[in-house]
């Protein structure tokens, strides 16, 4: 499901909008969340930023794999 919302990006500064979408993979018992958003980190060359977090089950075959580092 896609939708837009209101956050705030941090204290003293005017509410933003944010795209989001929330997807639900109930055969494999896990949740995304994607979000997309203005970059408002000054020293972030990018126009906006990309967000997806994953919500895995303990027993997920991948959980027990290290996280890929940031690039």
């Amino acid at each position: 499901m896609w939708r837009t919302e209101t956050i705030s990006p941090g204290s003293g500064l005017a509410p933003e909008l944010e795209v989001r979408a929330d997807v639900t993979i109930p055969e494999r018992n896990m949740t995304v969340t994607w979000t997309l958003r203005r970059n408002t980190d000054q020293a972030l060359p990018a126009s906006h930023t990309i967000e997806i977090m994953f919500n895995l089950p303990p027993d997920f075959p991948a959980a027990a794999l290290p996280m890929c580092p940031a690039f």
